[in-house]
C-alpha cells in the first residue's frame, strides 16, 4: 500500500510490541473500508469497563458492519477530558493510545 500505509495497523490488538505493526510498503492487503463520514455513524460516547469496553454510536451499526469487521479508531480524533491531542497530558495520551490501539501492550491489562 504505497503512501497509504498512515493509520493502518496489521496483527492489532497484540500481546506484545511486534503483533501490532504498520503494513510493509510492498504488502498486498485486500480492504474494503467504510468511515464515520461515509456511513454518517460516529461513536459518540466510550464507556470503559474491566474486560471491554462499549461504544456507543449515534445511529444503528448493524447494517454498516458485519462478523469479522474491526473498527479502528484514530487517537487524533479523540476528545478525552476536554482535551484534543495537542492538549493531552502523557497520562492522558496512554489512556488513548490503550483505546484506540497504538501501542504495544493494547491487550495488557
Amino acid at each position: 500500500p504505497k503512501g497509504a500505509t498512515e493509520g493502518f495497523r496489521l496483527g492489532c490488538p497484540g500481546m506484545n510490541q511486534t503483533d501490532c505493526r504498520t503494513p510493509l510498503e510492498d504488502e498486498d492487503i485486500v480492504v474494503e473500508v467504510d468511515n464515520a463520514e461515509a456511513t454518517g455513524i460516529y461513536i459518540i460516547s466510550i464507556v470503559p469497563g474491566e474486560a471491554s469496553t462499549r461504544l456507543i454510536f449515534n445511529g444503528a451499526i448493524t447494517a454498516v458492519i458485519a462478523e469479522g469487521d474491526a473498527i479502528t479508531i484514530d487517537d487524533a480524533a479523540i476528545v478525552f477530558d476536554y482535551q484534543t491531542k495537542a492538549q493531552r497530558s502523557a497520562a492522558q495520551q496512554h489512556e488513548v493510545a490503550k483505546l484506540a490501539g497504538f501501542h504495544g501492550y493494547v491487550d495488557d491489562p
